[in-house]
């Protein structure tokens, strides 16, 4: 999957609607069907591409503080949704099935740079601000904190339920067992 990814990156990079639609890309996330979805800080809001071609499919507002203003990182959950990271607004959004964005945390995280869901449906955030890793329920709710991380900015969770962080305060890559005991590898 990932060389799949990668592939599809480079030649989504080349091509002459990358270069015509998309300013200032700064994440993206994929789906098992292979849709993808990239954050664009310019638009300001999201792309979905499928065979090539990008479409919008959330525009947000350029006006600061108003949701998915500045998203900062993407990713899919367990039931194939996307979730955007808004350091604008503090906040989680997961989109419905319409492409509506609902608040997950309700402003309950600094400046998302990254996330990562569990197999169980658990939403890990990296909070660039506070350096903190955030666990919050599936379904929303108050976060809680999980582990005190300097600058984390990207994660991904293994086929073990390991959680690995970049952490840039450390230069670091770090890995976070379920127990919450933090390695460095």
């Amino acid at each position: 999957m990932r060389s799949l990814l990668a592939a599809f990156l480079l030649a989504l990079c080349a091509s002459p609607v990358f270069a015509q639609t998309m300013e200032y890309p700064l994440a993206l996330a994929a789906t098992e069907d292979g849709l993808l979805f990239v954050a664009d800080r310019t638009l300001p809001g999201v792309w979905k591409v499928k065979d090539g071609k990008a479409d919008l499919y959330f525009k947000a507002d350029k006006m600061f503080r108003t949701p998915l203003n500045a998203v900062r990182c993407l990713a899919i959950d367990e039931k194939g949704r996307l979730l955007a990271g808004d350091s604008s607004t503090r906040e989680v959004y997961r989109f419905d099935e319409n492409g509506k964005p609902f608040p997950l945390t309700n402003g309950g995280i600094g400046i998302p740079m990254a996330i990562a869901v569990a197999r169980n449906g658990d939403i890990f955030v990296a909070d660039l601000e506070l350096h903190r890793i955030w666990k919050v329920p599936s379904l929303g709710g108050e976060p809680e904190e999980f582990a005190v991380i300097p600058a984390p900015r990207g994660m991904a969770i293994d086929s073990q339920d390991r959680l690995w962080i970049v952490s840039h305060g450390k230069n670091h890559l770090l890995r976070l067992l379920p127990d919450k005991t933090v390695e460095t590898v």
